[in-house]
């Protein structure tokens, strides 16, 4: 105020707290415990004197702590905890507190010790797949990106239905390759399926299953050759039956007087019915091949001789007709073969199977009236020449369904 009573501005604003020089004591008795996806610390202090606290954190518990709280000097919090939001799941975290009274620093508290465990699986494993190669099967896959991945773990089915896995690995595997020794006469099929492993051993969910299976080198088992029936020219070859799951055909191998076996072709069934041209000694052998291709050993050699001499010659021009009273009539041309002393005739009604010797007749007769017959049946006629000492020809086969 001067002499006239004027009053000047307010000058500054000078504040003193008793004790303000007073370093304060450190923290005591961190405790920390989890909350929600958090870690709560919380702690004592019985300072007199505190404006507020500075936290520090270390994910390895050495030199390298760091103020995660505050964030700014000039905020100032004088409670006594504080929640970490975003610890690492799986990790070691380290914390110690520090008390401020301002400008003084209390010394930093033991440090607190806390451990959240991991219990979130590693992502399945992608991209697997399984190569034959000579010694097995080769399992890969693409690497999977968690970060504390310890390996992965293999499992192999190879019942019906997938369902009863062996572990292949007794400890996680490493690498994104995987070998499983196969015999190559396998022939089972194999499903696999992987498992990425944490470092906490978390497993994740399997990966999307791989099936394999060896090719099929192993051939069928040979045929035995059980059977030749020689019916004039028509001779009728038969075999074992093969009944492995795999087969497909027969092949028939024929030698004709010391000749080099040559294929004949390729039959379905255990038995096949030939019709012999030339005279000849025959020799017949077989195989089995599977579906893969492979073809087994030959089988035994049937061995037997045909002279075509002794047989005379197929009927010519056989036809048949059906008469105004419903009669099925056969007929033919005369043979030019001297040897033909006769015919012989069976009929099969296609319906039932059923196959019945039906006519003998001498050289002069050419035709045939089967008088027992009916409509809505199917028949199919046999006609054979026959010689003098009933050797029978190559039969002309004809067929005709009675309509109703």
């Amino acid at each position: 105020v001067n002499a006239f009573g004027i009053e000047s501005r307010a000058g500054i604003t000078l504040e003193i707290t008793p004790g303000s020089d007073i370093e304060p004591s450190s923290p005591t008795n961190l405790r920390a415990y989890e909350l929600g996806k958090g870690i709560m610390i919380e702690w004592d202090d019985f300072s007199s004197f505190v404006q507020g606290y500075e936290i520090y954190k270390s994910e390895t518990n050495t030199n390298d702590f760091t103020r995660v709280y505050p964030k700014s000097d000039l905020i100032f919090d004088d409670s006594r905890s504080w929640i970490d939001l975003r610890p690492k799941e799986g990790g070691h975290h380290y914390y110690y507190v520090v008390s401020l009274n301002n400008d003084l620093r209390s010394d930093p508290s033991d440090t607190l010790h806390f451990y959240i465990p991991d219990q979130t699986p590693p992502p399945a494993p992608e991209g697997v797949k399984a190569e034959i190669v000579e010694e097995g099967f080769k399992i890969s896959w693409i690497f999977s990106p968690d970060d504390d991945l310890l390996g992965y773990e293999i499992e192999r089915t190879s019942d019906d239905e997938f369902k009863t896995p062996l572990l292949l690995n007794s400890s996680p595997h490493i690498d994104t390759v995987f070998m499983d020794t196969i015999s190559k006469k396998s022939q089972t099929t194999y499903g696999y399926l992987l498992y990425a492993v944490d470092r906490s051993y978390n497993r994740s969910l399997p990966s999307e299953m791989v099936k394999a299976k060896m090719p099929d080198i192993v051939p069928p088992l040979p045929p035995i050759l059980t059977g030749l029936e020689q019916n004039g020219a028509i001779v009728i070859l038969s075999m074992t039956e093969n009944i492995e799951n795999d087969f497909s055909v027969y092949k028939l191998y024929s030698s004709v007087d010391g000749a080099a076996f040559k294929l004949l072709g390729e039959i379905p069934d255990n038995m096949i019915q030939l019709e012999m041209e030339n005279s000849g000694q025959y020799r017949f052998r077989a195989t089995a091949v599977d579906q893969t291709g492979n073809e087994s050993e030959y089988s035994n050699i049937l061995t037997f001789t045909y002279d075509a001499h002794e047989y005379p010659d197929t009927p010519r021009n056989a036809r048949i007709t059906k008469t105004e009273e419903g009669h099925i009539e056969i007929s033919w041309d005369t043979s030019n073969d001297e040897t033909v002393e006769g015919y012989f005739i069976t009929r099969t009604i296609k319906e039932t199977g059923k196959v019945h010797d039906i006519a003998q007749l001498d050289a002069s007769q050419t035709s045939f009236v089967d008088k027992y017959v009916k409509e809505g049946s199917t028949y199919s006629y046999e006609v054979r020449s026959r010689n003098a000492n009933w050797n029978l020809s190559i039969p002309a086969t004809i067929e005709l369904k009675l309509e109703e």
